[in-house]
């Protein structure tokens, strides 16, 4: 009789590889039921070999036994939402405390569950949540579209952008496992999701190596600007994994380097400039480039704005900021645009690597480029606090989220209004700060720079206190 009970038990670990894990076969809901969500039909080849993703499945001739193998044992992108909200755990991606914001923003908290606990060989890494929507504006020289302009749904604080599990190229009627294409979830209501390049947000974000450990639930606050009409727009849980031998007693020391993403996993970008008017060329930029696998693996860094500038620019290695982050430096000297206001540049890291079954995998940053008159630019503020949803008494970490000045200058001064009360009574580019009662707290952040310009938040930071 053919152990269908173990096959399935590790083909779920396949499919849960990247943030979840199993602690036992008798734990695994998929079992034999081969009309489950995400079972996989078994019917051996007439060479008794069966090839499913990643793990080769033998079945002997007399039907007595199984043996599974893995095939490969590189690294690997995985969209996970089937894993999240049908098998095994139907629950473990909720959202919760919608909020209504002032000019037309939407806050949510996307918490996210590791679906089994206690097996650590199924730790994930650099798990992301991926927001997925029509685009309208185009890079033609990189041939993306993303849903940054447009009557479309925006996620306003991203922490990059990805091409990965996009409906174009990734549609979900595509051959072969769930895991390497989109998945319509359950809270997604679908439409056109023409974007081929969306923003995401990371989980787990200060732990080592960004790992997404089996039993922990992570939760991120995300702002989406909210358009009238019909919601359209889709979601995917992108995670890596590494095929491990052994027990893994520290993950951060037991899985290879290749575990997490092959591609840089964040990008970080300075305009010292900005451009119109009387403003003189050329301008600096400055990209730092974090990267798991190391320098040697990042082939270029590019920028592309098509209003601003003509053709790409391929910034030079600068010098390294820490372990695994490296800097790029260039001049953007070529001005196109007449129109003042703010216009997107994409950043491109191409790698020297591909993931096995997806190919090419770069990573993409989109950042605002200041057209001026020639007048010295005000800064520009941006700040972020974790949690943005806390108990009475727990402390709120508040800091300065990459504020620059756009004008070259130095911002010299940063200020906390922690009680909304137009008085800012904290300096500093980071603080902490607990709430003594229950109830909804803003929080206004503000920079100063050099020439005595300043600017704080369009919408304050709004703490749930519960």
């Amino acid at each position: 009789m053919i152990r269908f009970e173990s096959v399935s038990v590790v083909l779920a670990l396949l499919l849960l590889i990247g943030c979840s894990g199993s602690n036992s076969a008798t734990e695994n809901p998929i079992g034999t039921d081969l009309q489950t969500p995400g079972a996989i039909n078994l019917s051996p080849s007439p060479a008794n070999r069966v090839l499913w993703g990643y793990w080769n499945v033998s079945i002997s001739e007399d039907r007595s036994t199984v043996d599974v193998l893995p095939d490969r044992s590189t690294a690997l992108h995985l969209n996970t939402v089937r894993l999240l909200e049908v098998d095994p755990c139907t629950s473990c991606l909720t959202i919760s405390n919608l909020q209504v914001l002032p000019d037309n923003i939407l806050q949510v908290d996307l918490n996210l569950q590791h679906p089994y606990s206690g097996n650590l060989k199924l730790t994930g890494f650099d798990v992301r949540g991926i927001f997925i929507s029509k685009g309208y504006y185009e890079f033609p020289l990189s041939e993306r579209i993303a849903p940054i302009e447009g009557f479309v749904y925006k996620l306003l604080n991203p922490d990059g952008y990805t091409q990965l599990f996009n409906p174009t190229e990734y549609p979900e009627t595509n051959p072969g496992p769930p895991a390497l294409r989109y998945i319509p979830g359950k809270f997604a209501p679908g439409g056109n999701l023409t974007a081929t390049l969306n923003p995401y947000v990371a989980y787990e974000t200060d732990q080592p190596r960004r790992m997404f450990a089996p039993g922990v639930i992570s939760t991120r606050t995300v702002q989406i600007h909210n358009i009238t009409g019909p919601l359209e727009f889709g979601y995917a849980v992108d995670a890596c994994w590494q095929k491990v031998d052994g027990i893994v007693i520290d993950p951060v020391e037991d899985f290879p380097p290749d575990a997490n993403c092959l591609e840089a996993y964040q990008i970080s970008v300075s305009v010292l400039g900005s451009f119109g008017g009387d403003i003189p060329y050329p301008v600096p930029v400055e990209v730092e480039v974090f990267d798991h696998q190391g320098l040697e693996t990042i082939e270029s860094v590019l920028l592309e704005s098509p209003v601003i500038f003509t053709g790409v620019i391929a910034l030079a290695f600068s010098t390294a900021t820490g372990d695994d982050s490296w800097l790029f430096t260039g001049e953007i000297g070529d001005n196109l645009v007449d129109e003042e206001g703010r216009h997107p540049m994409l950043v491109r890291v191409t790698d020297t690597e591909d993931d096995q079954n997806l190919g090419d995998i770069d990573a993409w940053q989109i950042v605002s480029l200041v057209v001026g008159s020639g007048l010295n630019p005000k800064p520009v503020a941006i700040a972020w606090a974790d949690p943005l949803s806390v108990a009475v008494g727990e402390v709120v970490h508040f800091y300065d989220d990459g504020s620059y000045d756009p004008g070259g200058g130095d911002i010299i001064l940063y200020e906390w209004d922690l009680d909304y009360d137009k008085t800012f009574e904290m300096e500093g580019a980071e603080t902490y700060h607990s709430f003594d009662t229950p109830g909804f707290y803003p929080v206004q952040f503000r920079v100063t720079d050099d020439a005595d310009f300043t600017d704080t938040l369009d919408e304050p930071l709004v703490i749930e206190v519960q």
